[in-house]
């Protein structure tokens, strides 16, 4: 899922916008609770958030019996702090495999692992 990003945030003037980015209309805890009622027991869910509400997030799941599977820290640029985590929870715990992913090189041109992972999306990526 690719959710209302952001819980305590400024919001933007644009009714749609807003709607689209903030949780109020669909909150994260809204998604943990129904994850866990509906998923089956080799179900997944997989999310995309910012880092800094992927935290939450992570702890809100684990007490409501889904865990962190696997995550993986998306960073803008080299040397640059995370700006999203790519989540996936089961309904069973196992060890977190924990990965990065640096969307642009040094140059500031696509890295090569980010190409490689849309290379199919695009017809002159």
């Amino acid at each position: 899922t690719n959710p209302p990003y952001y819980a305590n945030a400024l919001k933007p003037p644009d009714p749609r916008r807003e709607r689209a980015r903030h949780d109020h209309s669909l909150r994260h805890d809204e998604i943990v609770v129904n994850a866990s009622r509906l998923l089956a027991a080799e179900g997944r869910l997989s999310i995309i958030l910012p880092w800094a509400e992927s935290k939450p997030f992570e702890s809100l799941a684990a007490c409501l019996g889904l865990y962190c599977a696997r995550a993986c820290d998306v960073h803008s640029k080299p040397a640059k702090p995370p700006i999203r985590r790519l989540m996936e929870f089961h309904k069973f715990p196992l060890p977190t495999q924990r990965s990065t992913l640096c969307l642009l090189d040094a140059a500031g041109h696509s890295s090569a692992e980010y190409r490689s992972l849309l290379t199919d999306f695009y017809l002159n990526f």
